[in-house]
């Protein structure tokens, strides 16, 4: 969706949306969206400024970092955007960066393009590592079995700690002192 910015009346503007998976392209490490974003917000302006502030709402497909099973992640997030002309580029990056609430975006030829802006506020708040919950077990290691399924037979050998050499020293200085 596109605002223009000439359009938006003093007292400011409602915003009801959906962006489609296809608009939106996400397809960024795995992650692609289930189901249209919805949008609902409000943009008010101040000379050329303009505050676009509201809530995404959808649903994202990943893949677990764990068990590697696909699930869906509800998203909702908010979004605060002050929105400047491509000419106060340098002079607003300057004044804007002691407001870590707000994100500041440019636009250019008097058109705000919310696409853009919930592109990037999805893609930057995604998680690194998804998991389909906090319980997932994951996969063996040996035998690659989904441990969330049932356990598997696999013996797991025990991990040896770099210590483990030191606590060896440790216990035959021990046996030296007592038996002289």
């Amino acid at each position: 969706m596109k605002i223009r910015v000439d359009k938006i009346p003093e007292e400011g503007q409602d915003i009801e949306t959906k962006f489609e998976p296809s608009e939106v392209n996400l397809n960024f490490r795995g992650y692609n969206l289930r189901e249209d974003i919805a949008f609902t917000g409000r943009a008010t302006r101040s000379d050329d400024d303009v505050y676009v502030t509201g809530t995404l709402k959808g649903s994202i497909t990943s893949e677990c970092s764990r068990c590697l099973a696909s699930f869906a992640m509800p998203v909702e997030m908010a979004m605060n955007v002050l929105c400047v002309p491509e000419r106060d580029m340098a002079t607003r990056e300057e004044e804007m960066a002691d407001q870590p609430a707000v994100d500041l975006s440019f636009y250019k030829e008097d058109v705000i393009d919310l696409l853009h802006e919930t592109r990037e506020l999805l893609i930057v708040n995604l998680p690194v590592k998804p998991v389909c919950s906090d319980e997932c077990k994951g996969l063996c290691p040996q035998c690659g079995a989904d441990l969330n399924v049932a356990p598997c037979a696999c013996e797991l050998d025990a991990i040896s700690s770099p210590f483990e050499k030191l606590k060896d020293l440790k216990g035959k200085l021990k046996e030296k002192r007592q038996n002289p």
